[in-house]
């Protein structure tokens, strides 16, 4: 009987990994889990700032129509204030009923009943001076400008009409720029927006 011995060659069957093999096999695994965590974590801030500038141009959006409707059904209030060819940060309406609409932007945030100063708002009054002013912005849009542009800056429709009397419907241009209000500067998300609305009142 004849028996044959096999020598295991050990260098095709080693017995485990050596220190060097191990420490590359780490440092493979450690950059790998850094490279994943910080995909995770750009997605996460992607998808934050796409919620923010949807939520913010959503609030805009309605604040625009929320004055828009407001001058739709409304006739500018001329004998309120100054109406010049320069910009303005308020707006007074009376509407269907003859009872007087203003609209005015407030700067500091207390004012507008938000726990952070910096939060500027916009704010809607029914009733003159007896009523009161209600804000109607969200505490996580922050108004940062808003101007009204009435024309024409004459009353159209007064009393006695002259020959220089203007013979044009109301209107009122609306620019406003607003910013959403995240913890850090750099996601936060601004909307600009302009528009034009004429009153639908022809009391001539």
């Amino acid at each position: 009987m004849i028996f044959y011995r096999f020598k295991l060659n050990k260098k095709l069957h080693p017995n485990g990994f050596t220190l060097m093999e191990i420490v590359v096999a780490m440092f493979i695994f450690t950059l790998a889990s850094i490279l994943i965590a910080e995909i995770f974590v750009n997605v996460q801030r992607a998808q934050q700032r796409i919620r923010d500038a949807q939520e913010a141009s959503t609030n805009t959006r309605y604040l625009v129509d929320v004055i828009s409707r407001e001058i739709r059904f409304s006739k500018i209030d001329y004998f309120v204030g100054t109406i010049t060819n320069d910009h303005s940060e308020g707006l007074n309406l009376i509407d269907s009923q003859n009872v007087q609409v203003s609209f005015q932007k407030v700067a500091s945030g207390s004012d507008c009943g938000f726990t952070d100063d910096a939060v500027s708002c916009v704010q809607i009054r029914r009733g003159g001076d007896s009523g009161t002013w209600n804000t109607i912005t969200a505490p996580t849009l922050s108004v940062d400008a808003l101007y009204f542009y009435v024309t024409p800056q004459n009353d159209p429709f007064p009393s006695s009409i002259t020959s220089a009397t203007f013979n044009i419907q109301p209107q009122v241009t609306i620019v406003l720029h607003t910013s959403s209000t995240g913890p850090k500067l750099e996601n936060r998300v601004s909307t600009y927006l302009q528009t034009t609305v004429a009153s639908r009142l022809y009391v001539r």
